[in-house]
């Protein structure tokens, strides 16, 4: 492996523990709109782009997707996601750790990016912060990746991701990157993509 100058971190699942938490909300809102499902059959919602998600609740509910989308975002307005619980005990370590350039390449919309860094008061460790919905497509699309990496300035085979979605990780190798996927023993997402596995945050440091 060469030398790593820069780290490019997804945020939910891997910053936050956020993927089953925002699972039990889609199950919540399905609920609420007359439709039961189990965690595991929602495992499709996990790290999707808000055209993708738009596109399965349209499968499941057959309401228009711009109705959906309404109430979908008023449930959770109403049903807010304790950032600070759900952040990553080591991530804080990890990024202090760290001393290579470091961004963040998230399929959530910037508000929410904004939100959750600064709550966890961990915005000052990335020097650049990207959101998937700047975009036409999110992930699995890599173009998220390929402008993460101009905005770097650094060569793809001097950077690494750290992903744990399906979605992320496609999106990372199709931008021809190494990618480390974080394991969540729940979900269990396929990460037979990635480059290397691991199953805590703590093990970036056996990479550097």
């Amino acid at each position: 492996m060469n030398k790593i100058k820069g780290i490019i971190f997804d945020m939910d699942g891997v910053l936050i523990d956020s993927e089953k938490e925002y699972l039990k909300l889609f199950q919540g809102f399905l609920k609420e709109q007359g439709k039961v499902y189990e965690l595991e059959e929602l495992r499709c919602l996990a790290g999707a782009s808000g055209t993708l998600t738009d596109d399965y609740l349209y499968e499941m509910l057959q309401i228009p997707k711009e109705i959906t989308r309404k109430r979908l975002n008023r449930y959770f307005d109403e049903n807010m996601v304790d950032f600070k619980k759900i952040f990553r005990k080591e991530a804080l370590d990890v990024l202090n750790y760290l001393q290579q350039k470091l961004a963040l390449a998230s399929s959530s919309s910037r508000k929410h990016i904004e939100e959750v860094l600064k709550t966890c008061q961990i915005d000052s460790f990335f020097e650049i912060v990207v959101s998937g919905k700047e975009f036409k497509q999110s992930k699995p699309n890599p173009e998220i990746y390929e402008f993460t990496v101009r905005q770097m300035g650094i060569s793809k085979q001097d950077l690494l991701v750290i992903e744990d979605s399906t979605y992320g990780i496609l999106a990372a190798k199709r931008a021809g990157l190494c990618v480390i996927a974080l394991k969540d023993p729940v979900l269990k997402f396929d990460v037979s993509k990635a480059d290397y596995t691991i199953d805590s945050l703590s093990e970036i440091m056996n990479f550097i």
